[in-house]
């Protein structure tokens, strides 16, 4: 069916000036709940998105029921949409082509995670310690195509992921977490996230209010991933800076951050699930150094920005689905690693937590940088070692000041489009 539609597409692209956005997904999901695996679903979707210009003013719709009849009256009804609309005076659609191709593992879009279920389930095993597991286990195959007068791309991704979260029965409740992703068949080992879950759940067991003072700071991949994107990554996209609307709008060009950071955009990565060659604007991606040494050196733009800001288009337009329209959004993002792995840092560490999770990511405000943390769960150190489990320890500040001093360790995570390392920051006063 998708070569059906391909061959439509290219036929009207052929006489309007018009832009298609295929996709057809396809994912199998199953819960964990309690020790049990349940609740399998399967979900496919598929859709096309009909963008036209008129008068260098764009408009779309999107259809899902795709036939000849159904493209044409989308292409109408866009069409008077754009001519309905004011604002950012568009040219054109991108006419780059790029030869550039990224490998996809070939078997992993042929695997069945239900023929894992009872390994799972064999598992989830009861000690004296594990209450329950929660987590989501999936599977997603996804097709999509891109093509305008100019210009067309093609591809093909699939992945699996998995989380556990371990509730443990401790004096005082708690809960540990683990996922991962995996792009390669070779590589699916859900038992190791099962038995990874279970190693932070021991670890943080039996929580207690931790002490005010000030501590060196180790954060897990995780929280490492989560803190770098919201915090560094998400403020310097070109939107919000053309709109003021980041605490780096007057920083471009310069040594916001440590010397240690060096965070690159690089979309030409085999096995990572975002590599793109072309974005869904039509223009080429470009491997490019987001931070540089502690440098804030590029912002990235959409077609929209880049007109309004005066800048050149990046190759960021990515639309977040068929139903909305092009976002700027970065490919794969690589973090560089730093040269001392996370158990010398624990072992050099005189007082210290390692942490595993932070709250009020999402109530900070990136426009002026200000932050209020709550460190949900962590580990003490003390001289190099691991002593109470701790919670419920604040942290507040500027994010243009919190990144002066951080260290990045030796080893990093997969996030199926990012690799990301722990995270150290030194000298931080908690309340």
């Amino acid at each position: 069916m998708s070569k059906e539609i391909l061959d439509l597409c290219e036929k009207f692209v052929k006489k309007e000036k018009v832009e298609f956005l295929y996709s057809d997904g396809y994912s199998k999901n199953a819960k964990i709940i309690g020790f049990d695996v349940s609740k399998v679903t399967n979900q496919e979707a598929s859709g096309l998105l009909i963008r036209v210009i008129v008068n260098g003013y764009s408009g779309f719709t999107t259809i899902t029921e795709i036939t000849e009849k159904n493209i044409l009256e989308g292409i109408e009804k866009a069409k008077k949409i754009a001519k309905l609309k004011k604002g950012t005076n568009i040219l054109d659609f991108g006419s780059d082509v790029s030869k550039i191709k990224t490998k996809q593992d070939k078997e992993i879009k042929d695997f069945d995670i239900s023929s894992k279920f009872k390994e799972i389930k064999d598992n989830l095993t009861k000690d004296k310690y594990i209450k329950s597991y929660e987590g989501g286990l999936s599977w997603n195959k996804g097709y999509s195509f891109y093509i305008n007068p100019y210009t067309f791309k093609e591809d093909t991704s699939c992945a699996t992921s998995f989380g556990l979260t371990v509730n443990t029965l401790d004096k005082k409740p708690s809960s540990a977490s683990y996922s991962q992703v995996f792009s390669k068949a070779k590589d699916i080992d859900y038992i190791s996230v099962i038995d990874e879950a279970k190693k932070e759940a021991n670890l943080t067991l039996n929580p207690k209010q931790g002490e005010k003072g000030e501590y060196d700071l180790i954060f897990s991949a995780d929280a490492a991933a989560s803190i770098i994107s919201s915090f560094i990554i998400h403020p310097t996209i070109g939107e919000l800076m053309f709109k003021k609307q980041t605490y780096l709008s007057s920083s471009f060009g310069k040594a916001v951050f440590s010397k240690n950071l060096t965070i690159t955009e690089d979309p030409f990565l085999d096995y990572f699930l975002h590599s793109e060659s072309i974005d869904d604007e039509g223009f080429k991606t470009s491997k490019k150094d987001i931070i540089k040494n502690g440098v804030f050196n590029t912002s990235i733009y959409d077609q929209e920005y880049s007109v309004l800001a005066g800048k050149k288009v990046t190759g960021n337009g990515f639309r977040d689905g068929i139903y909305s329209p092009a976002t700027c959004n970065f490919t794969n993002l690589i973090v560089s690693p730093g040269k001392i792995k996370k158990e010398d840092f624990i072992s050099k560490t005189k007082k210290g937590i390692y942490v595993y999770d932070v709250m009020g990511i999402h109530t900070s405000n990136m426009t002026s940088g200000e932050f209020s943390l709550t460190i949900n769960s962590g580990k003490e150190i003390v001289n190099g070692k691991y002593k109470d489990t701790i919670t419920n320890l604040n942290f507040t500040g500027n994010a243009s000041e919190m990144f002066k001093t951080l260290e990045m360790s030796k080893e990093r995570r997969f996030f199926g489009s990012a690799l990301v390392p722990e995270m150290v920051i030194p000298k931080v006063k908690l309340i």
